[in-house]
């Protein structure tokens, strides 16, 4: 696999919701702007492997049954993380908060040419 040649940061959200991406040349940066990589409404989260709040959707750990699904935690799997020329694939790991799952995500990523 070839490398990545960026540093790279996931992180969970309010605002925006879900899990955002940025990367940088160094690690002291300058950093990109975040991309959401991941967003539960957007990208079959909910009803899928994530918890709607009140639904009967089979999903909810018992007794949970009012609490939404959430992401957090995403963790980078740096081994089968790839890039090229201008993009990477990422994967990686991403817990859910209701039912309380990790679950192995992939993202993909354009990256900026240096100029």
């Amino acid at each position: 696999m070839r490398p990545v040649k960026r540093y790279l940061m996931l992180c969970n959200a309010a605002m925006p919701r879900g899990i955002t991406l940025r990367s940088a040349e160094a690690p002291w940066g300058p950093w990109s702007a975040g991309t959401v990589i991941f967003k539960p409404g957007r990208d079959n989260g909910y009803g899928h492997f994530m918890h709607i709040k009140n639904k009967t959707d089979g999903l909810s750990d018992p007794n949970r049954a009012e609490e939404w699904g959430g992401e957090y935690g995403p963790y980078i799997m740096s081994r089968y993380t790839s890039g090229a020329e201008g993009h990477c694939q990422i994967y990686y790991t991403m817990s859910t908060w209701n039912p309380y799952h990790v679950m192995v995500m992939r993202g993909g990523l354009k990256l900026a040419r240096k100029r």
